[in-house]
Formats: structure tokens, sequence, C-alpha cells
């Protein structure tokens, strides 16, 4: 699991019905943006709570052996949470959609807040946040909000001492005055508490155990925090400790998956990774919500107003493929300082004479290609548009993959291809075939497939690619299998030549691949490199490691981001 930026912590007593529902609607929030985790105390409940909390892989579970009450629980749960930001929430509440998203990016935004607290709609009432009373420096009488509900930046809660468990005064209490108590060393430290639009939890209020025993506890409770705080906390002026934090690159990213294939999702990470090294990331799968009959502008413009990012990344080709062909227009309304950029992955050249690829494309800021001749004519065009190739996805290679002396992938679409298939199936070697062919028994499939196919390249000894494009609109393009034969280690990659890619890319023939221009060609090029296996073996290595410090996604993006963007933009665009 990645380190997370939230966790949710709470505290529980026999309320497991209400706590998977307040869990499941912070997972339901929070799915497909930052990393998050739960920490969740249990008083030791008798309803198969505990039981539940250790099922779930995403709950790091801590048993307080008693009824505790919440002051112990919440206190003691927040010291272990590990994300960057803390969301405090009672187990009888659930989160809207996009709550916890708007408390988030408010934080980000926001230096000197350093809690935002949930306007909550207790009773039935209309959503409204709590006060408590306060003193200004100069001793006037004055009110601050109170957290209870809240998302409170980690470094801060620890500095303030959560609900106050470990604090003489407060040690005893059993439940209530424990917000009070975080909400007052927050001011005293100088950083307020803040109500932020659309930040609001349903809460329930009923009477149980768990409510009963907190009730009888109430007014010793306050008279603890009372002893304390008996005018309330003294507002600091300005902070009193540096904040560390700052305000992290937000993306909005909305890649092409085919619903058709789980792994393809879940497999095409390495771009999404590199964003999540930079900063904060939001996904958006746009085709899955065509298929589902969703709204996908409406909910990308929602994102987009909800979060602010700064930069917008989208891989669209055309109006085909579900994008919505006005949503960007539409995004630059609720968030005009993103920066857009689309990527495109494919070669089709003729996709870009298309009106509803060229009248989509003019929405964006860059265009990025994977060939010089859609560089060059999207310029011509007049749209902005910079070179930049493809990659391999991070992933670990199946260990026990089968190994061959020759492997192959990809699918005989067109009369080439097929005969590329049916050359290397009569070959006198150990052949692995992988996709669809007509004419030739394929040995399987591995579409999308990207740690199996890792692992057979990683177990064979030579693999081949093919590049059977115009030679001039194809100047520069190579699909992803090349960066994954040579990812993988273990295969030498026999790759169709591809005219300016190692002016392009760094990758010399001899040194990291084998150029081959013909099938009488790339024949005489296996029969040589099988009877000299180490020379295969040292290209591929050289290969393997110059791929992975030059060629990951992460650098991709780094180009993007500190080179092409600034070269194509004013600089003040990415301020």
């Amino acid at each position: 699991m990645a380190q997370p930026v939230i966790s949710i912590v709470c505290g529980t007593y026999k309320r497991l019905a209400t706590l998977r529902r307040m869990v499941q609607s912070a997972r339901d929030t929070l799915a497909d943006t930052v990393a998050f985790d739960f920490v969740i105390a249990d008083n030791a409940s008798e309803d198969g709570t505990w039981e539940w909390l250790e099922s779930q892989s995403d709950i790091t579970p801590i048993q307080m052996g008693a009824p505790v009450g919440a002051i112990k629980a919440f206190t003691e749960a927040a010291y272990q949470a590990t994300g960057d930001y803390v969301v405090l929430a009672t187990d009888d509440i659930y989160f809207p959609a996009l709550a916890l998203l708007k408390a988030l990016r408010w934080l980000e935004t926001t230096p000197d807040c350093g809690v935002v607290a949930f306007a909550h709609n207790k009773g039935q009432r209309a959503f409204k946040v709590d006060k408590q009373k306060a003193l200004t420096s100069d001793g006037q009488k004055s009110g601050v909000i109170y957290p209870q509900i809240c998302m409170v930046r980690r470094w801060l809660g620890d500095a303030a001492g959560w609900w106050g468990a470990r604090h003489p005064h407060m040690m005893s209490s059993f439940t209530y005055g424990g917000d009070n108590y975080l909400g007052s060393r927050i001011v005293e430290m100088g950083y307020k508490v803040d109500e932020a639009e659309g930040c609001v939890n349903i809460e329930d209020t009923f009477h149980d155990t768990s409510r009963g025993l907190s009730s009888a506890r109430h007014l010793d409770d306050f008279n603890n925090y009372w002893s304390l705080y008996p005018d309330g906390p003294t507002i600091a002026d300005t902070p009193q400790i540096d904040n560390p934090q700052r305000e992290q690159l937000r993306t909005l990213i909305a890649l092409h998956y085919d619903p058709r294939w789980p792994s393809h999702k879940s497999g095409k990470i390495g771009m999404t990774q590199a964003f999540r090294k930079l900063g904060h990331v939001v996904e958006y799968d746009y085709a899955q919500a065509q298929v589902q009959g969703r709204n996908q502008e409406q909910e990308l413009v929602r994102l987009a107003e909800v979060w602010k990012p700064h930069i917008v990344f989208t891989q669209a080709h055309n109006g085909e493929h579900g994008f919505p062909l006005d949503v960007i227009h539409s995004m630059r309304r609720v968030a005009p300082r993103s920066v857009c950029i689309n990527w495109n992955g494919d070669y089709w050249p003729k996709n870009i004479e298309r009106e509803d690829t060229q009248y989509l494309y003019r929405q964006y800021d860059l265009i990025l290609v994977q060939t010089l001749y859609l560089a060059e004519r999207l310029c011509e065009l007049g749209i902005c548009a910079a070179y930049i190739p493809h990659s391999f996805e991070p992933c670990e290679p199946v260990a026990d993959a089968p190994g061959y002396d020759v492997v192959w992938a990809g699918n005989a679409y067109n009369d080439y291809r097929r005969e590329l298939i049916e050359m290397l199936s009569q070959l006198p070697y150990n052949v692995g075939l992988y996709g669809a062919c007509t004419t030739v028994k394929m040995t399987g499939k591995t579409q999308y497939e990207y740690a199996l196919q890792a692992g057979i390249h990683r177990n064979s000894r030579i693999a081949v690619g093919e590049m059977n494009f115009d030679q001039h609109t194809a100047r520069g393009f190579v699909s992803n299998r090349l960066w994954e034969i040579m990812a993988a280690g273990g295969a030498l990659c026999l790759h169709q030549y591809v005219p300016m890619l190692e002016e392009l890319t760094g990758l010399r023939d001899g040194v990291h691949l084998i150029w081959w221009r013909d099938f009488d060609d790339l024949r005489l090029k296996i029969d040589y490199y099988m009877a000299h296996p180490d020379e295969a073996q040292a290209i591929a290595k050289t290969a393997y490691e110059f791929v992975h410090a030059k060629h990951s996604f992460d650098n991709r993006i780094r180009s993007v981001l500190t080179e092409i963007l600034p070269e194509k933009l004013c600089p003040s665009v990415l301020a």
C-alpha cells in the first residue's frame, strides 16, 4: 500500500453497521484519488466489530481491551496514523461525495489553517459547525469553531496532543471535551480552525450502549476541560510553529482504459504513479463512466471545480473514444488556472485530420504525441504539440513465467503482422507467440497482462518487435512493447528499424537493441544471437539499465513539466 496522504481515524464501540457505512463512505469519496487508510480503535465490542476490522486490508485495528471511551481511543489511534492529514470521524456519521477531497484541497491551499471542521446536520438541522468561547490575544471575548468531525494536519495534531488523553487535566475524561481540547490547542498555536464550503458529514443521533456510557460521564468530562480552559483558549495572532507542509502539485488525470479488460486499468499505472510522486492525483475513468451511462462532462467539471488542479492530464484520441468534446472548455470555466495537457499514445496520423479531433485538441495547452510527424502537423494547424515517446509500466515480472528462445507478442491485425507471425512460427527454436492470429496456433494471450509479459521477456533469450508503418509519418514511433521488452531485462530486443529513434531517445543499434530491416535480415540476426548468447545478454543488460535510468514514466513527466511546458507556454501559467 502506498504511503497514505489521508488517514481516517475512529474510535468505536458496538456500532458495526454504522461503522461499516462510515468506512465505505470514505472509500467511495476517495476512490481513485489520493492514497488513504484507516486507523480504528475498538473499545472491546462484542458484535463482530473486531473480527471485521481485522479482515479489512486498508484498516489498522487497535484493540483498547475495554470500553475506555472516545478520548483515549481517538488519541491513541491518531498518534498511530501515518497520513499527512488525519480525518477524525465518529462511527455514527458518513461522508457525502467529494467532502474529504474538498477538505484536503482547502488545507493544501490555506497554509495558516490547521483544521477543517466538517459541518453536521445533527437532529436533521441545516448543516452547521459548532463554536466555543475563546479570548483574543488582548483578552477580549471571542469565539472559535471547534473541530468535531474534521481533517487535521498530522504534524499539528501530534503537537497539539489530539484529544488530550495524555494531558493531566484530560486523561480521566471519557468522551466529551476532546474535540474542544484539540481546537483550543490548535488556535493557541496560531492556526485557524476553518469551515470550508461542501465539507459536511451526515450524522445519526440515536441512543444505544455507547451513547449511554458517554452521557453518564458528560459533566465530569466537561469539568476536566473547563478546569484547563475556564474562559476558553487564547487565540494566538500568528503561527507559533512553522508549517512544514507546502502546497503540492494537484493533478486531475483521465486516461483511457479499456473497460473490457480490468487488467488494463490495474496494470496501466506508470503515468499516474509518476504524477503521484510529484503531488496529489485525482483519477477519473471516463471510459467506464460512459459504459455505466454516467454524465462524464458533468462529473469531470465537478471534480475540476472541487480539486482546482494545477494540471489536467487526459488521454483522448478523438470523439469516438467517448471523451466529451467540450469538457475542457467547461473545466476551464471552473478551474481557469489549470494547465490542460492531452497525451495521444497512438500512431495513426489520419486521426488528427478529423474535425472532432482538431476541435478537441484546440482546447488544450499542449498535445503530447508519439511521432515527429504528428507534432509537426499539429503545429501547422496552430495546435501546440510536442513529441514524447511511450514508456513501460512498472511491475514485478512473474517469476515462474515461461521462457522461450524467441518470443513475440501482438495481434495479426494486418497481412504484414500475419506473415511475420507465420515466419516466426517456422523457426527451428522454441518460439512463444502471444496474441491473436487466424493462421497460426498461438501460445497464449498477454494483452494488458504487464507482469506476465514482463516475466516472459525476462525468462526468454530474444524478443521481436515490429513497426511496419510509413517511414515518414512514423519517425520516432514505437509502441510500449519495445520499452517493456528492454525494461524487463533478460531477452535481447530485435526490433524493426524506426527512423530517428536514436536521435530522439539515445537507443543505439548494437548497444541497447538490434535493428532488423526485413524478414531475411531478422532470421539472420536471430540465428546469430542464438549462437552468441553472451553478446545478447550483454546488450540486454545495457538496455535494462539505460531504460530504467532514462526512459521511465517518471522521466517522461519530469521532462514535460520542466522542459516542454516552460518552452511551449508562458512560465506564468505554471506559477
